[in-house]
Protein backbone atom coordinates (compact mmCIF):
# COMPACT_ATOMS: atom_id res chain seq x y z
CA UNK A 1 0.00 0.00 0.00
CA UNK A 2 1.02 3.29 -0.34
CA UNK A 3 2.63 5.48 2.29
CA UNK A 4 -0.37 7.97 4.05
CA UNK A 5 0.02 12.04 4.81
CA UNK A 6 -0.43 12.91 8.52
CA UNK A 7 -4.10 13.61 7.83
CA UNK A 8 -4.58 10.37 6.27
CA UNK A 9 -3.14 8.69 9.30
CA UNK A 10 -4.73 10.37 11.44
CA UNK A 11 -8.15 9.76 10.16
CA UNK A 12 -7.49 5.98 9.55
CA UNK A 13 -5.94 5.94 13.29
CA UNK A 14 -9.97 7.26 13.90
CA UNK A 15 -11.60 4.70 12.41
CA UNK A 16 -9.89 2.17 13.51
CA UNK A 17 -10.26 3.28 17.05
CA UNK A 18 -13.83 4.00 17.05
CA UNK A 19 -14.55 1.37 14.61
CA UNK A 20 -18.05 3.08 13.52
CA UNK A 21 -19.62 4.19 10.35
CA UNK A 22 -19.18 8.10 9.59
CA UNK A 23 -20.17 10.30 6.79
CA UNK A 24 -18.06 12.82 5.81
CA UNK A 25 -19.68 15.81 8.15
CA UNK A 26 -19.00 13.60 11.08
CA UNK A 27 -15.55 12.99 10.42
CA UNK A 28 -14.92 16.63 9.96
CA UNK A 29 -16.42 17.51 13.18
CA UNK A 30 -13.89 14.91 14.65
CA UNK A 31 -10.87 16.76 13.15
CA UNK A 32 -11.75 20.46 13.27
CA UNK A 33 -9.31 20.11 16.56
CA UNK A 34 -6.60 19.67 14.13
CA UNK A 35 -7.05 22.11 11.25
CA UNK A 36 -8.38 19.57 8.91
CA UNK A 37 -11.29 21.07 6.26
CA UNK A 38 -14.13 19.07 5.09
CA UNK A 39 -12.14 19.14 1.44
CA UNK A 40 -9.57 17.43 2.83
CA UNK A 41 -11.25 15.30 4.77
CA UNK A 42 -13.28 14.01 1.78
CA UNK A 43 -10.39 13.69 -0.42
CA UNK A 44 -8.52 11.44 2.50
CA UNK A 45 -11.65 9.23 3.31
CA UNK A 46 -12.16 8.80 -1.08
CA UNK A 47 -8.02 8.05 -1.09
CA UNK A 48 -8.02 5.40 1.69
CA UNK A 49 -11.35 4.05 0.34
CA UNK A 50 -10.30 3.33 -3.12
CA UNK A 51 -6.78 2.17 -1.63
CA UNK A 52 -8.03 -0.50 0.53
CA UNK A 53 -7.65 0.66 3.75
CA UNK A 54 -11.57 1.36 4.77
CA UNK A 55 -14.38 0.45 3.56
CA UNK A 56 -17.02 2.62 1.37
CA UNK A 57 -20.87 2.30 1.59
CA UNK A 58 -23.30 4.08 -0.47
CA UNK A 59 -26.53 4.37 2.16
CA UNK A 60 -29.10 6.56 0.78
CA UNK A 61 -28.01 9.95 -0.51
CA UNK A 62 -24.66 9.72 1.63
CA UNK A 63 -22.12 7.65 1.47
CA UNK A 64 -20.63 6.00 4.97
CA UNK A 65 -17.18 5.06 5.53
CA UNK A 66 -15.60 2.81 8.48
CA UNK A 67 -12.91 0.53 9.18
CA UNK A 68 -12.19 -2.95 7.19
CA UNK A 69 -13.22 -5.49 9.97
CA UNK A 70 -10.57 -7.93 9.03
CA UNK A 71 -7.66 -5.59 9.97
CA UNK A 72 -8.77 -5.43 13.88
CA UNK A 73 -7.95 -7.42 16.09
CA UNK A 74 -9.95 -9.96 17.57
CA UNK A 75 -10.72 -10.05 21.11
CA UNK A 76 -10.63 -12.58 23.58
CA UNK A 77 -14.00 -13.34 25.55
CA UNK A 78 -11.77 -11.79 28.48
CA UNK A 79 -11.46 -8.96 26.75
CA UNK A 80 -14.52 -8.91 25.35
CA UNK A 81 -16.23 -8.95 29.19
CA UNK A 82 -14.27 -5.93 29.99
CA UNK A 83 -15.37 -4.09 26.85
CA UNK A 84 -18.97 -5.10 27.65
CA UNK A 85 -18.43 -3.31 31.09
CA UNK A 86 -16.96 -0.23 30.27
CA UNK A 87 -19.49 0.14 27.46
CA UNK A 88 -22.66 -0.03 30.36
CA UNK A 89 -20.53 1.90 32.16
CA UNK A 90 -20.32 4.72 29.65
CA UNK A 91 -24.17 3.97 28.98
CA UNK A 92 -24.56 4.79 32.60
CA UNK A 93 -22.51 7.43 32.96
CA UNK A 94 -24.59 9.07 29.74
CA UNK A 95 -28.01 8.81 31.48
CA UNK A 96 -26.74 10.79 34.45
CA UNK A 97 -25.46 13.21 32.00
CA UNK A 98 -28.87 13.50 30.11
CA UNK A 99 -30.73 13.74 33.24
CA UNK A 100 -28.19 16.19 34.80
CA UNK A 101 -28.60 18.15 31.57
CA UNK A 102 -32.56 18.09 31.84
CA UNK A 103 -32.76 19.39 35.03
CA UNK A 104 -30.14 22.46 34.20
CA UNK A 105 -32.32 23.36 31.62
CA UNK A 106 -35.20 23.20 33.77
CA UNK A 107 -33.66 25.58 36.40
CA UNK A 108 -32.67 27.91 33.39
CA UNK A 109 -35.76 28.20 32.44
CA UNK A 110 -37.72 29.01 35.69
CA UNK A 111 -34.92 31.36 36.10
CA UNK A 112 -35.97 32.81 32.51
CA UNK A 113 -38.95 33.53 33.80
CA UNK A 114 -38.03 34.63 37.45
CA UNK A 115 -38.73 37.98 38.23
CA UNK A 116 -35.32 40.43 37.46
CA UNK A 117 -34.16 42.74 41.03
CA UNK A 118 -35.57 45.63 39.25
CA UNK A 119 -39.08 44.27 38.81
CA UNK A 120 -38.62 42.58 42.64
CA UNK A 121 -38.49 46.24 43.56
CA UNK A 122 -41.14 47.70 41.64
CA UNK A 123 -43.32 45.01 42.73
CA UNK A 124 -42.05 45.45 46.86
CA UNK A 125 -42.86 49.12 46.23
CA UNK A 126 -46.63 48.13 44.53
CA UNK A 127 -47.19 45.82 47.88
CA UNK A 128 -45.56 48.24 50.73
CA UNK A 129 -48.51 50.99 48.63
CA UNK A 130 -51.24 48.72 49.03
CA UNK A 131 -50.60 47.59 52.49
CA UNK A 132 -50.26 51.49 53.96
CA UNK A 133 -54.01 52.13 51.73
CA UNK A 134 -55.42 49.28 53.93
CA UNK A 135 -53.65 50.42 56.96
CA UNK A 136 -55.24 53.85 56.44
CA UNK A 137 -59.09 51.94 55.60
CA UNK A 138 -58.33 50.07 58.66
CA UNK A 139 -57.31 52.88 60.93
CA UNK A 140 -60.72 54.49 61.36
CA UNK A 141 -62.18 50.96 62.67
CA UNK A 142 -59.86 50.18 64.84
CA UNK A 143 -60.24 53.67 66.37
CA UNK A 144 -63.70 52.50 67.40
CA UNK A 145 -65.04 50.03 69.86
CA UNK A 146 -68.60 48.36 69.26
CA UNK A 147 -68.74 46.25 72.22
CA UNK A 148 -72.25 43.69 71.80
CA UNK A 149 -73.79 43.30 75.75
CA UNK A 150 -75.10 39.82 76.60
CA UNK A 151 -78.58 40.65 76.76
CA UNK A 152 -78.18 41.89 72.59
CA UNK A 153 -77.18 38.66 72.10
CA UNK A 154 -79.43 36.55 73.74
CA UNK A 155 -81.71 38.67 71.98
CA UNK A 156 -80.44 38.00 67.92
CA UNK A 157 -80.45 34.71 69.33
CA UNK A 158 -83.82 34.55 70.09
CA UNK A 159 -85.21 35.89 67.12
CA UNK A 160 -82.86 33.99 65.16
CA UNK A 161 -84.79 30.84 66.57
CA UNK A 162 -87.83 31.60 65.85
CA UNK A 163 -87.54 32.47 62.19
CA UNK A 164 -85.74 29.10 62.01
CA UNK A 165 -88.62 27.32 63.95
CA UNK A 166 -90.78 29.36 61.51
CA UNK A 167 -88.42 28.44 57.91
CA UNK A 168 -88.89 24.47 59.04
CA UNK A 169 -92.84 24.93 59.55
CA UNK A 170 -93.25 26.14 56.74
CA UNK A 171 -90.97 23.84 54.95
CA UNK A 172 -93.09 21.21 56.01
CA UNK A 173 -95.88 22.55 54.66
CA UNK A 174 -94.74 22.75 51.70
CA UNK A 175 -93.45 19.40 50.97
CA UNK A 176 -97.04 17.87 52.18
CA UNK A 177 -98.70 20.21 49.67
CA UNK A 178 -96.02 19.59 47.06
CA UNK A 179 -96.33 15.68 47.49
CA UNK A 180 -99.90 15.48 47.05
CA UNK A 181 -99.96 18.05 43.48
CA UNK A 182 -96.90 15.84 41.96
CA UNK A 183 -99.20 12.64 43.01
CA UNK A 184 -101.68 13.47 40.59
CA UNK A 185 -99.62 15.45 38.48
CA UNK A 186 -98.22 13.66 34.97
CA UNK A 187 -95.27 15.43 34.35
CA UNK A 188 -91.52 14.99 36.15
CA UNK A 189 -91.02 17.09 39.15
CA UNK A 190 -88.11 18.63 37.59
CA UNK A 191 -90.06 20.09 34.62
CA UNK A 192 -93.21 20.78 37.15
CA UNK A 193 -91.12 22.87 39.23
CA UNK A 194 -90.12 24.96 36.19
CA UNK A 195 -93.34 25.45 35.18
CA UNK A 196 -94.26 27.04 38.55
CA UNK A 197 -91.39 28.63 38.99
CA UNK A 198 -89.76 27.00 42.31
CA UNK A 199 -86.54 27.56 43.18
CA UNK A 200 -84.52 25.14 45.23
CA UNK A 201 -82.39 26.09 48.47
CA UNK A 202 -79.40 24.89 46.05
CA UNK A 203 -80.45 27.45 43.76
CA UNK A 204 -80.95 29.85 46.15
CA UNK A 205 -77.71 29.46 47.50
CA UNK A 206 -79.04 28.74 50.58
CA UNK A 207 -78.23 25.73 52.86
CA UNK A 208 -80.08 24.57 55.61
CA UNK A 209 -77.87 22.59 57.37
CA UNK A 210 -75.57 25.66 58.32
CA UNK A 211 -78.34 26.96 59.61
CA UNK A 212 -79.69 23.29 61.51
CA UNK A 213 -76.13 23.21 63.37
CA UNK A 214 -76.24 26.89 64.52
CA UNK A 215 -79.91 26.46 65.69
CA UNK A 216 -78.94 23.70 67.35
CA UNK A 217 -75.64 25.04 69.24
CA UNK A 218 -77.84 27.89 70.23
CA UNK A 219 -80.48 25.48 72.04
CA UNK A 220 -77.51 23.53 73.34
CA UNK A 221 -76.28 26.87 75.12
CA UNK A 222 -79.28 28.17 76.66
CA UNK A 223 -80.27 25.24 77.68
CA UNK A 224 -76.74 24.74 79.21
CA UNK A 225 -76.84 27.59 81.08
CA UNK A 226 -80.56 26.99 82.19
CA UNK A 227 -82.36 29.74 80.44
CA UNK A 228 -84.04 28.10 77.79
CA UNK A 229 -85.24 30.28 74.91
CA UNK A 230 -88.89 31.10 75.98
CA UNK A 231 -90.38 32.21 72.50
CA UNK A 232 -94.04 33.45 72.80
CA UNK A 233 -96.22 32.29 70.10
CA UNK A 234 -98.57 34.74 68.11
CA UNK A 235 -100.74 33.44 65.82
CA UNK A 236 -99.12 33.38 62.54
CA UNK A 237 -100.07 33.00 58.71
CA UNK A 238 -98.52 31.04 55.83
Amino acid sequence: MVSLSAEAETILTFLKETNRPYNVQIVTDHHQKYGIKKPTVQRVLDSLSETGYITAKVEGKQKIYFAKQEDLPVLSAQELAVEEAQYKALQSELERERQRTHTLEKELGALSRALTDEQISERLTTLQREVQEKEQKLEPLRSQTCVVSKEDINKIELKFSEAFKQCKRRRRMFKDVWGEILAGAESKPSVLEEEIGIEKDEEAGYDIEIFQKLFERIEKKHSASGNSIQVKRKRSYP
